[in-house]
């Protein structure tokens, strides 16, 4: 055959092994060239306009984060600044204000020893007119908020120091020209000393309570009483002026924070442990003791939203704090019935609670962990202790139910005449409704009874 015919059958048989082969096997054999042209088409690519669009966003974005990191920088530090200047501003105001207390500390020293050496020994009314003018603007620092550095502390207790110097002298004038004084002046400076010796004791106890009426009855006797009584009643050294602060029947149950460091512990104890509504509000408790008085004893404060603006607040501002309200005219009603009742005793008052939690559901309060409660009431009795009660009145069956046991505080066969005895002392009990409810026949009954025992 001629070579154009071998050509034709080796065409043919290339073509026909390649038809058998696509017919068994699909397309797997394609060459790359047919497999491209069968896959799908690719993506249109983006018009110049559309990548121009996109950049264009992009770029915007990226500017936005910028001025956004820009504007956080800028914040942070003009936020960095204004403390800085603040910081600084507050160091100023502080150093300007210690050495202010520091100069001020040092003329109040000196104003003492001025004080001190005023000659009393034998006194003119010029001398006592210039002691009222000076005491008409002296003040006294109240001694449960006398300040939180040592320098307010120790600027406060010089000023209340001064004053008592002045007040002693005036005293000491007066009692020695009081033979001399007419009944007209006599009541004169005696309406004036009453006035300042109430403004001492409302400066040094606040909310606490002034005993006016026994200061007064004090100062009228020394103005009518002889002079070897008065020289008995008085000293002429400079410690008179801590005697004469000392002498007052209020005394601190709170001494050393005693009892609002002792609350601070039990409320962190069982901050985890004790209702919230509980333990995230401040336990109050009385910070005043009257000396040789009955004790009231309630179950547990109520609670009042706006408490916190009114009490007073312990050194740590974990608790609020009340004090006596013995013998202030402004007392509440509730707070006269009880001194009432003390008066037919002849006996000042003296008021706590139990329990220091404010809550007004007592059910819910006695609910919750038992331990709170336990160490509650082992903080109350040491301040009992420490108040020593001529006798203690507690309020209410729950105050009975929680103390009442032979393996608590009032033993029940402790018994005798109508009263109890408060376990590790003499200190006669008595279990009663609140007296300021009680009828005024219960009241004298129950005031028969506690005659006999004091």
């Amino acid at each position: 055959m001629s070579i154009v015919g071998n050509s034709f059958k080796r065409e043919l048989g290339k073509n026909a092994g390649k038809m058998v082969s696509n017919m068994i096997f699909g397309d797997k054999h394609s060459t790359p060239y047919r497999r491209v042209h069968s896959a799908p088409p690719p993506p249109p690519k983006p018009s110049k306009a559309q990548l121009e669009h996109q950049a264009n966003l992009a770029r915007i974005e990226a500017e936005k984060e910028m001025q956004r990191k820009m504007l956080q920088e800028q914040k942070r530090q003009n936020k960095a600044e204004l403390e800085l200047q603040e910081r600084i501003f507050k160091e100023q105001q502080e150093k300007e204000q210690q050495e202010y207390l520091e100069k001020y500390i040092v003329e109040l020293q000196a104003s003492i020893r001025e004080a001190l050496d005023i000659n009393t020994d034998a006194p003119t009314f010029e001398q006592i007119n210039y002691l009222i003018s000076v005491l008409e603007t002296k003040k006294w620092a109240n001694k449960l908020d006398i300040g939180t550095k040592s320098l307010e502390k120790n600027k406060n207790r010089l000023e209340n120091e001064l004053s008592d110097i002045y007040l002693l002298k005036l005293k000491e004038c007066l009692e020695i020209l009081s033979d001399s004084l007419g009944e007209m002046k006599k009541k004169y400076y005696l309406d004036t000393l009453q006035k300042f010796e109430k403004r001492k004791s409302e400066g040094l106890y606040g909310v606490i309570g002034a005993n006016v009426g026994a200061l007064a009855k004090k100062a009228f006797n020394l103005l009518r009483g002889s002079k070897k009584e008065i020289e008995e009643q008085t000293k002429t050294n400079a410690s008179e002026s801590e005697e004469a602060i000392e002498s007052s029947i209020f005394f601190d149950l709170n001494e050393n924070n005693r009892i609002s460091d002792a609350l601070a512990d039990i409320w962190s104890k069982y901050s985890d442990s004790v209702a919230t509504e509980i333990i995230n509000r401040r336990p109050i408790f009385s910070a005043d003791g009257v000396m040789d008085s009955v004790l009231y004893v309630g179950i547990n404060p109520s609670y009042e939203p706006g408490d916190d603006d009114v009490f007073l607040k312990s050194d740590d501002e974990k608790s609020l704090l009340y004090g006596s309200l013995y013998q202030r005219d402004d007392a509440p009603d509730y707070f006269k019935n009880l001194e009432a009742f003390s008066d037919t005793l002849e006996k000042g008052y003296s008021h706590t609670n139990l329990l220091y939690a404010r809550e007004n559901d007592r059910d819910l309060l006695l609910r919750t962990n038992s331990d709170f409660i336990r160490e509650q009431l082992e903080l109350t009795y040491e301040t009992i202790v420490k108040v020593q009660p001529v006798a203690i009145f507690f309020f209410g069956t729950i105050c009975r139910d929680l103390i009442f046991g032979a393996d608590r505080w009032v033993n029940p066969d402790s018994e005798k005449d109508g009263h109890f005895i408060l376990n590790g002392t003499n200190i006669p009990v008595f279990f009663t409704e609140d007296i300021a409810f009680l009828n005024d026949a219960d009241k004298d009954k129950l005031a028969q009874i506690a005659r006999l025992v004091l």
